[in-house]
C-alpha cells in the first residue's frame, strides 16, 4: 500500500465498496476482489453504460490464488438452516422453501442470473446456467475452482452460529491494521470480541 498499487477501501461494510473503487472517475482500481455473486450486477451495470469507457467484455474474471500457485478460495454463503422454534407448521412451511431454494432448476436460475455458485452440480445440466457456463465462462471460474479445493474440513469453510458477526469483526479488524493500527493488539480484541459472541450463542442455543 506504501507504494500505491492498492487502496484500501476500509471494512466494505457494503460488500460493494471495493467494486465501486473499480468506477471511481479520478482513481479507479484495476482489480479487486468480491463475491461471485455479484458478477451478474456488475455486467448488468456495465451493459448499462454506468461507466464511461468500460463495456461487458472489459470484465475479467480470475480464481482465488493460493499457497503454492493453486486455487485457494473457500466455500462462503451456502447456508440455510432451520431453527426449531416448536412450531412444526412453520419448520414443515421452512422445509418446503430450503427444498425449492436449493432444486437443482433454482439454483440453475440463480447461478446464471447472479454468478452465484450452484449447490446442486445437477443445476450444470440445466438451462439457463447450461448455456451461461457454455457462452460466458466468467460465470464458472468460482465453480471451478471450488471443485479443484482439496477435500478437507479446512476447504469447507467456517461453521459458526454468528458467522455474520464475526465476519464484521474480522473485516473491521482488517481495516484497522491497514490504516496502521498494530496488528496484535487489533487481532487479540477481535478474537476476544468474537469468542465472546461464540459463549452467548452457545449459552443461548446449547
Amino acid at each position: 500500500m506504501n507504494d500505491g498499487l492498492a487502496y484500501n477501501v476500509g471494512d466494505n461494510a457494503s460488500g460493494q465498496d471495493a467494486l465501486l473503487k473499480l468506477a471511481d472517475p479520478d482513481k479507479p482500481a484495476a482489480m479487486t476482489i468480491a463475491t461471485s455473486a455479484a458478477l451478474g450486477t456488475v455486467l448488468s451495470v456495465v451493459a448499462a453504460g454506468t461507466i464511461a469507457g468500460v463495456g461487458v467484455n472489459d470484465i475479467g474474471v480470475g480464481p482465488m490464488p493460493g499457497p503454492g500457485g493453486a486455487p485457494g478460495a473457500i466455500v462462503g454463503g451456502a447456508s440455510l438452516w432451520i431453527v426449531d422454534n416448536g412450531d412444526a407448521v412453520k419448520t414443515a412451511a421452512s422445509w418446503d422453501f430450503v427444498k425449492f431454494l436449493v432444486s437443482a432448476q433454482t439454483q440453475s436460475t440463480w447461478a446464471s442470473a447472479t454468478g452465484y455458485v450452484p449447490v446442486r452440480s445437477a443445476a450444470l445440466e440445466l438451462d439457463p446456467v447450461k448455456t451461461t457456463y457454455a457462452e460466458d465462462p466468467r460465470f464458472r471460474v468460482a465453480y471451478d475452482q471450488l471443485g479443484e479445493a482439496a477435500d478437507t474440513p479446512a476447504s469447507v469453510g467456517a461453521i459458526l452460529g454468528p458467522q455474520r458477526e464475526i465476519r464484521n469483526i474480522t473485516a473491521q479488524a482488517i481495516a484497522t491494521i491497514l490504516q496502521g493500527a498494530q496488528v496484535d493488539t487489533t487481532l487479540k480484541a477481535a478474537a476476544n470480541a468474537a469468542n465472546s459472541l461464540l459463549a452467548d450463542y452457545l449459552a443461548s442455543n446449547g
